[in-house]
């Protein structure tokens, strides 16, 4: 039961509430059926699946995501802590299918018209500066077997993941970037475009 309950986002600095209604679980199957979660517009993200919790060693997940002109950014400044102001209404339509060892997540978000929203990127300046002055070739002494070896590892992951994800940015929409505190220095974005990326277990 999430009576009054509610999710903060930092990068946002808002909350969104959870839906009143209890999550049937039955034999360690929680079942999501139109479960919500509202968005600053009361517009809200829809989800519908399962979590198969039989084997704790081996959980099994089954969601979809979806929501239509919601809102999830309402603020003139970003709040302490957060990372992004200004309005910003989005389309989603994801799914989560997967366990332990592997997950395939497709997702798709697009930006709606009337979006005017701005990413603060506080140390964007500083990493500019500092990159600079940083050494911009690296060498390695191949005759140290113990960084050849650092460098030409591989990292074993316990989970392994499929990933098909979708930006769309709509004509009417803004995006903005501070590189500065003040505002200043910022970068603007306005028009429409798509950006796909994917990501398998051999990437």
């Amino acid at each position: 039961d999430f009576d009054s309950s509610s999710v903060k986002v930092g990068m946002t600095g808002a909350s969104y509430a959870f839906s009143e209604e209890k999550i049937p679980v039955d034999s360690n199957v929680a079942r999501f059926r139109n479960f919500t979660i509202s968005g600053l517009n009361s517009n809200p993200l829809f989800i519908n699946g399962t979590v198969d919790a039989r084997r704790i060693s081996d959980i099994n997940y089954d969601l979809t995501l979806k929501a239509a002109d919601m809102q999830i950014v309402n603020s003139d400044r970003a709040r302490a802590g957060a990372d992004v102001y200004g309005k910003a209404f989005v389309n989603i339509d994801a799914s989560d299918k997967g366990n332990l060892g592997f997950m395939r997540v497709d997702a798709s978000l697009n930006i709606l018209p009337g979006t005017n929203v701005t990413y603060v990127m506080t140390d964007a300046q500083q990493s500019l500066t500092s990159r600079s002055s940083d050494d911009m070739v690296h060498f390695v002494v191949f005759a140290d077997t113990a960084s050849v070896a650092r460098a030409d590892s591989l990292v074993n992951n316990s989970m392994s993941l499929f990933l098909n994800a979708n930006l769309g940015i709509s004509e009417g929409s803004t995006i903005n970037v501070d590189l500065s505190t003040d505002g200043k220095n910022k970068v603007s974005i306005q028009g429409a475009g798509n950006l796909s990326y994917s990501l398998t277990p051999l990437n």
